[in-house]
C-alpha cells in the first residue's frame, strides 16, 4: 500500500460521512436537538475537514508554507539588488557633488540626486511591505497549526470545539 493511501482513504471516508450528515435534515438524526447547535457542529467539522484536505500531513503544510516564503524571498532579493544599485549610483553622485562643494549643484546633477533619494524612499517602502508579507504568511500558517497537529494525531473532526477567528492581516496591500 502506498504511504499516503491510508490517509487519503480515511479522508475519503470522512468526506462521505460528512456528505451523508449534510444530506440528513437537521433534527432527523437527533430528535429534539437544537438545529443551530447541529449546524455549528457541522461547520466546525467541515472546517476541520477543509484543513485536513488542504494540509493532509506536516510535510505538505511545511512545503506550502515554504513555497509562499520563497516567493517573498525572491522579491526581497530583487529589492536588495536594486538597493545595491542605488548605493552605487549615490557614491558616484557624491563624488560629482564634491567638486561643487560650497556652490549650488548644476540642475542635472541636482535632479539625479533627487531622483536617487526618491528611489531610496520607494525602496524602503518596498522593504516595509515585504516585511508585512512575511508576517502575514507566518500568521496564516501558524494560526491553524495547533489544530492541525491534533488532527494529524488522529483527533476526530469537530472534536476541538469552535474555530478561533483568523487574525486580521496587519494592513492592506
Amino acid at each position: 500500500m502506498a504511504p499516503g493511501s491510508c490517509r487519503r482513504q480515511a479522508i475519503g471516508l470522512i468526506a462521505s460521512a460528512l456528505l451523508c450528515a449534510a444530506a440528513t435534515p437537521p433534527g432527523a438524526a437527533e430528535s429534539g436537538a437544537d438545529p443551530t447547535l447541529a449546524a455549528a457542529k457541522r461547520r466546525v467539522e467541515r472546517a476541520d475537514y477543509q484543513l485536513l484536505y488542504k494540509y493532509p500531513d506536516r510535510e505538505t503544510y511545511l512545503r506550502l508554507k515554504r513555497a509562499e516564503v520563497d516567493v517573498v524571498m525572491g522579491h526581497l532579493h530583487q529589492a536588495g539588488l536594486r538597493l545595491n544599485e542605488l548605493v552605487a549610483q549615490l557614491k558616484v553622485l557624491i563624488e560629482k557633488a564634491e567638486f561643487y562643494k560650497g556652490k549650488a549643484l548644476p540642475a542635472d546633477l541636482q535632479a539625479d540626486v533627487d531622483a536617487n533619494g526618491a528611489s531610496f524612499t520607494a525602496s524602503m517602502y518596498v522593504f516595509e511591505k515585504l516585511e508585512q508579507d512575511v508576517a502575514n504568511i507566518v500568521a496564516k500558517y501558524e494560526h491553524p497549526r495547533a489544530r492541525l497537529e491534533q488532527l494529524w494525531a488522529g483527533a476526530a473532526l469537530g472534536s476541538m470545539g469552535p474555530l478561533d477567528p483568523e487574525p486580521a492581516a496587519s494592513s492592506a496591500k
